[in-house]
């Protein structure tokens, strides 16, 4: 009897929607709060999530500006609120996110610069030129990958230094940001990008991980518009164990920047 009541339980619940979300962000209970949050920025990754509700982003930049003025709240509630304005990818998005980039909760301003890194917000500028001589690697990091993604380049000679940082998670966002803007400063670090057994080092990376890597590189070196790097593409595109990678490395064209 129980399992039968189990599996009709289960098969009759209704899977929670962007709006149950926030409505439990407004009138939950303490743990139930910050966990509609990360429902919320999990569900707001698939890209047409707005189109029932595309006042959905306006609707959680109150719940945030709320949350990020109470001076009891958890602070998970506001930093799942900022991971799912980014994953919006919704322009509604930009001023609250740069309002958290320069929160002191850390995790809360990587994921304002994340986001505004993934919506690729012009006024996210300074906010990223500045996190390029911060402290946290993290930041600096992020901040280089988002200004690789921004029309124009304003802090050229930050992301050569960056080249030389003591991080190679740095060094990579600053060698891909540069190419984005053509410039090859940056092309040896790519070319080891493209070798496996570089990127096998590093211990905290996972096979996904290092799949995206090699295909950030690609096209990193598509913008370069150079073919000093035919051969490793080509070895690519024959033995590499993924098949994103092997598909991107058979269809690469040194003189295509698609």
């Amino acid at each position: 009897m129980v399992g039968i009541f189990l599996l009709f339980t289960m098969a009759t619940r209704k899977t929670p929607t962007p709006e149950d979300q926030l409505k439990t962000l407004r009138s939950g209970r303490f743990n139930q709060r910050w966990q509609a949050a990360f429902e919320l920025s999990n569900l707001l990754k698939d890209p047409h999530a707005l189109e029932k509700n595309p006042q959905l982003p306006a609707e959680l930049v109150k719940v945030l500006d709320a949350s990020m003025a109470a001076p009891e709240e958890d602070p998970r509630v506001c930093r799942y609120l900022v991971l799912a304005l980014g994953n919006t990818g919704s322009p509604q998005s930009v001023p609250a996110l740069l309002k958290a980039g320069r929160a002191t909760d850390q995790e809360t301003r990587l994921y304002a610069l994340g986001g505004l890194a993934r919506i690729r917000a012009a006024e996210s500028a300074p906010l990223f030129i500045a996190g390029l001589s911060d402290p946290d690697p993290s930041v600096r990091s992020v901040c280089a990958f988002g200004l690789g993604g921004l029309e124009g380049l304003e802090a050229g000679p930050q992301l050569h230094d960056l080249l030389k940082d003591s991080v190679p998670e740095v060094q990579w966002n600053a060698a891909l940001a540069l190419a984005r803007h053509e410039d090859d400063s940056g092309k040896d670090i790519l070319a080891q990008l493209l070798d496996r057994k570089y990127l096998d080092q590093f211990q905290g990376l996972q096979s996904e991980d290092k799949a995206e890597l090699i295909l950030n590189a690609l096209r990193g070196i598509k913008y370069l518009k150079i073919s000093e790097f035919d051969k490793k593409i080509e070895k690519l595109a024959q033995e590499d164990p993924d098949i994103r990678v092997r598909k991107a490395a058979k269809s690469w064209k040194g003189s295509d920047n698609s």
